[in-house]
Parts: structure tokens; sequence; C-alpha cells
């Protein structure tokens, strides 16, 4: 089911690349007609030429628009029975579960097992913005854990008009109302930090190609060569087609995708599996660490998915978080890397090496490679992306 949510989001990327196409056939269709209308008048012949030339790249206009409005009409349909599927699967079937270790977990204790202690967030919330209003819930020992309130709209409040623009243009993308949540918080918050609309053209254009917010890496492939070994051990030992995989934080807990992340950390290089090698076209035998990918950027190592869990458990109210707690914990998190925050992996020297090269195409490149790190050879999509949203927001 993740796979299948992936190929639609693809397509919907697609539709909107010949939507573009379209409109640059259009252009060049007109740019012919002024030609034409400019002949000098020895030219004239000429004249039948250019109009049958200009008739032609307009009706393949159409065609490529009618491409675009197809593609469309079948995205609906299978979002229409991916619904209807899911509503199939939750009537007859309740989520599955494994019974692994049960491991008593302490927020402020150390994860020695795991590979090291748990990175903590210098402070709850984010200080991009912060209310100065806290709520106080007091924990089985009786501590008080302060969840700062992080108001988004008020930070939204605080841009400059274009840049409210930018962020309302987001709505005009065609994609799914989780991610364009999930964009639109992002974009907020590197905004804010005083980010240009390039760059974050450019984090927006890798984030509509990774994942969805709080949704754990599938584990299904068709082509069993592109299927990494940690995926393979955790189904095999972890049973985790069944417990994570495709999957989101919000089905799952919080608290019980803590324990699953602890679990398997304590199992690293403990299993093989066979991964397929690309360049030597051959299969090896791999004893991986064991990790997965959690929500839009597709987190894995095991300091950036804690990191990551610790602030879903400051920020959300309960066990089960909210599409819209989930968009604004991602959200943040992405803020921290590329900004900088005490606690957290720092990415900041991305947005550095960017400015050398202030493009959109040179962003969602630095992206690819120094922040998001993909495994795919999917470079050239991510910057097609990003220039298309760019230049959808800068309208």
């Amino acid at each position: 089911m993740a796979q299948f949510k992936i190929n639609v989001e693809n397509a919907k990327l697609h539709a909107a690349i010949f939507d573009k196409a379209a409109d640059e056939l259009r252009k060049c269709s007109m740019e012919i007609e002024i030609i034409r209308d400019s002949l000098d008048p020895s030219l004239h012949e000429l004249t039948p030429s250019l109009e049958a030339l200009s008739a032609e790249v307009s009706g393949n206009a159409e065609g490529v628009s009618g491409l675009a409005e197809a593609l469309r009409k079948i995205i609906s349909f299978f979002e229409e029975t991916e619904n209807r599927i899911l509503e199939f699967i939750k009537e007859s079937e309740p989520i599955p579960t494994v019974e692994w270790e049960k491991v008593e977990t302490n927020p402020n204790s150390e994860n020695t097992e795991g590979g090291g202690p748990i990175p903590t967030i210098a402070e709850p919330g984010i200080p991009l913005e912060e209310t100065g209003e806290t709520d106080e819930v007091v924990n089985e020992d009786g501590d008080i854990a302060n969840k700062m309130n992080v108001d988004i709209q008020k930070i939204y409040d605080g841009l400059t008009d274009d840049q409210k623009q930018f962020v309302d243009n987001i709505d005009k993308l065609n994609y799914s109302g989780d991610i364009l949540l999930g964009m639109k918080y992002t974009a907020i918050l590197l905004l804010d930090k005083g980010m240009e609309k390039e760059f974050v053209a450019g984090v927006l254009g890798n984030y509509v190609c990774e994942g969805k917010i709080g949704t754990f890496e599938s584990s299904c492939y068709s082509d069993p060569k592109r299927k990494p070994a940690y995926l393979t051990v955790l189904d095999e030992h972890f049973d985790y087609s069944n417990t994570m995989s495709g999957k989101s934080i919000e089905e799952v807990g919080i608290s019980k995708t803590k324990d699953y992340l602890k679990y398997i950390n304590e199992h690293d290089n403990e299993f093989s599996a066979p991964q397929w090698n690309k360049k030597t076209q051959q299969w090896e035998t791999k004893t991986p660490d064991l990790y997965f990918g959690i929500g839009g950027v597709q987190w894995t190592s095991d300091d950036r998915a804690d990191g990551l869990i610790k602030l879903y458990e400051e920020i959300c109210e309960g066990d089960f978080p909210t599409k819209e707690e989930q968009a604004k914990v991602e959200a943040i998190y992405i803020a921290y890397e590329l900004t900088g925050h005490e606690g957290v992996v720092s990415y900041s020297s991305v947005y550095e090496n960017w400015k050398k090269n202030k493009t959109v195409e040179n962003a969602a490149s630095v992206i690819y490679s120094q922040y998001e790190k993909p495994y795919d050879n999917t470079e050239e999509k991510r910057k097609t992306a990003a220039r298309l949203i760019y230049d959808t927001l800068m309208q």
C-alpha cells in the first residue's frame, strides 16, 4: 500500500510535468505566429509553412494537455480505490501486532545498548518562535514535563507579504493534503529563519519525492534486487512487514515505535541477508545495522530517528499524534537539522554550500546529495519537481 501511494504521488508529478510541457508548446506556437506576422514582405511565401507549423505545435500542446488530464482521472480513480481498500482492511482485519521484548524506557535515560545516548533537544519546542505558554504534564514518576506550544500561525503572521504568498500558493500544487500541510509548515519555518525561496523550493522538491509525514518505510518491493538487506532482516526476524512497514506513527503510536527502534538497535550486525550490488551485478551478503525510514524525510540513522521520536514525545499531546502534529513535528525537525540546533545532528553546511550557486536546481541537488542521501538515482526528478514548485509558488 505504501508503494501504491508513492506511485500515485509520482503520477501527480508527471501530470504537472505534462502541464508545464503543454504551456511551453503553447508559448512556442505564439512565438511562431509573431514571427509570421513580422515577416518582411519579400518573405511572405513562408507564411503558409509557418501557419502550418504553428497549428501543429498548438495541436501537440493540446495533446499533451489531454494526457495530463487523462492521467489526473486515473489518479482520481486510484485514490478512490485506495480509500475503498483501506476502509475494507479497517473493517475486516485489525492491525497485526508483534510481541517484541518490552523495554521500559525513561525519556531522560541513556540508550547504552542502542548505540549511545538518545540525542536530547536543548529546550522543548522550537526556538524559532515561542508563545511563552507551557502545558505541565505529570508523568508516572511525579516529574513535571513541559510541552511548549509551537504556534505555526504566529510564525506565519510574522512573514513578509511576499513570503506569505509563497506559502499560500502551496495550495495550488497537485499533492495530497498531508503532503501539502507538511510542505507549508516546512516552508514557513525555513523562511522564518531567513532562507531564500529558491533554497526552500529545493527542500520541497525533495520532500515530495520522499515519504509521507509520519509514515514508516515500506519493505514491499516488486523487484528483490532493489530491497536493502536491513529491510530483509527486519522482515525475517522482527516481523517488520506486519507490524511497521508502510504504517504510520499515528497507527502504531509513539511509545511502541520507540520501543521497536530500541529493540532492533540491540540486534545491530547480528543477522545477515543478501543484497544486490548494482556495480558488480552480483548478490552480496550483508550484516547490517538495523533501522528504517520514518516520516516525510525518511529519517533512518539511529541518532536522527531517535531525535525525531524524542521531539514527537515533546510536542504531541498523546501517544497517537494527529496529522497536524506530525506535520508540525517533522517540519520543526527539518528546521533544526538545516539551521543547527543543540542535541540534533546538524546539516547547516548544506545551506552554506548551496549559497555558492543560489539556484533552485542546485538547491534540489545539494539537498538530495548532502541531506536526504537516498539510495535511488532520482536527482533529476527532484530538480524538475523543485523547479515546478518554485514556478508555481512564485505566481
